[in-house]
């Protein structure tokens, strides 16, 4: 095998890795914010680096990279794809 392919084997296998963690991180983040509701502290919006947003605590913000936290106030809903655009990409 060449050192190409095999670089790309490599890259390939760290990327799927990768996926993975980030969908653990994600579900581990919906059972926190599941469990901060439960507990009557005052929830916010939570934004990531990614643009994602979770309703936590300010701890729990803070505790899993949250960069910033915005007391009361709720996730903003993430605006639908056209239809358009979703028919440009299975073209």
């Amino acid at each position: 095998m060449s050192s190409k392919s095999q670089a790309q084997k490599v890259k390939r296998e760290l990327t799927a890795l990768l996926d993975r963690a980030d969908q653990t991180c994600q579900r581990l983040i919906a059972l926190l914010a599941r469990l901060d509701a439960s507990t009557g502290e005052e929830l916010g919006a939570c934004f990531f680096s990614d643009g994602s947003c979770e309703q936590l605590t300010e701890g729990t913000c803070q505790a899993v990279g949250g960069i910033s936290w915005r007391a009361g106030e709720p996730c903003p809903r993430a605006e639908p794809e056209s239809t358009d655009r979703r028919q440009e990409e299975q073209v």
